[in-house]
């Protein structure tokens, strides 16, 4: 291993002990759901669980649910990530006023392996899980919705957008937080940013370079060698494909207006499709914010939790 390559590894294992430590100091300075109240672990299948956040103040005899499905572009992530910051307000906020909040994990990609259908097929069986046994640990599965992040968002929309689906398991409302909607156009709309990102990388070893491969991590294989079937598996999972008038809930969409990760257009394209349908929809811009909320102003951020809030109470 040449002298490049050792600063590398040795710069990127540094950066996890401080984001690990930085994640924990975050979790008790600012009072995440995980330490506040009653916290229960399941697991709702196999090896995958999730974590039901009882009401902090008991407000009903049975508790509303709203189910957080958590971002990190199909590859990363965890049911754990409802304590980062972005959400700590509205989670809180909302568990003080009676509500139950449930975060599932779900499937992720590996090296030629999309986690496609799956991802999405794990979420309804969190979600069918929480509706046969929620009665029993003092959930109102009468009173239900669903809020996701970033890819968490996609994997939100293609559950609540499937009509099958929500006749047996219906939502009161879906929050999309800069969720992908078209997924073939953000695959060409990322191609110079996958592209600079593949040649960043290029020096690491093989273990880690192979992890910024998205392409052969979403697709399954490398989309520019099929790219009718890449067009055909993308339109298949695009959540815009599945809008139609049976939708019978309000949508609330937040989007950051410099979101380099998945523009605002897929946004855009989303109320398009909703407003084609004449389905209701709140929406939000933020301004000078790109994704994950990155650059976005204390007041905008305290406007995010408060939208947040507001729609889950106006709807449930």
């Amino acid at each position: 291993m040449n002298n490049n390559i050792k600063k590398t590894v040795l710069r990127f294992t540094i950066l996890g002990f401080l984001v690990a430590a930085l994640m924990i100091f975050g979790l008790f300075r600012l009072e995440a759901p995980i330490i506040k109240g009653e916290h229960q672990h399941f697991n709702y299948k196999n090896d995958l669980s999730l974590d039901v956040y009882m009401p902090t103040k008991v407000k009903y005899e049975k508790a509303p649910v709203l189910f957080f499905i958590h971002g990190g572009a199909w590859i990363i992530g965890s049911r754990l990530s409802i304590n980062n910051t972005r959400f700590h307000t509205s989670v809180n906020e909302l568990r003080d006023k009676g509500y139950a909040v449930i975060a599932p994990d779900y499937t992720l990609a590996e090296q030629g392996n999309s986690p496609f259908p799956a991802c999405i097929e794990d979420v309804k069986d969190a979600i069918a899980w929480t509706y046969a046994n929620g009665d029993s640990i003092g959930l109102n599965m009468n009173k239900v919705g669903i809020l996701g992040e970033s890819a968490g968002a996609h994997i939100a929309m293609m559950v609540a957008f499937d009509e099958e689906y929500i006749t047996q398991y219906p939502f009161d409302y879906l929050v999309d937080v800069y969720g992908p909607t078209s997924l073939y156009q953000l695959y060409l709309d990322q191609i110079p940013l996958i592209e600079e990102i593949q040649m960043s990388v290029a020096i690491m070893p093989d273990c880690i370079s192979d992890k910024f491969d998205l392409p052969s991590y979403l697709f399954g294989y490398q989309p520019e060698k099929d790219t009718l079937k890449a067009r055909i598996f993308a339109d298949t999972f695009s959540p815009i494909r599945h809008v139609e008038s049976h939708i019978n809930f309000p949508s609330l969409i937040i989007h950051g207006e410099e979101d380099k990760i998945v523009p605002i257009d897929q946004s855009n394209r989303l109320m398009d499709t909703l407003s084609a349908y004449n389905l209701p929809f709140e929406f939000h811009s933020i301004k000078n914010t790109d994704h994950a909320f990155r650059g976005i102003s204390k007041s905008d951020k305290m406007d995010v939790q408060q939208w947040i809030i507001d729609f889950v109470l106006e709807n449930s």
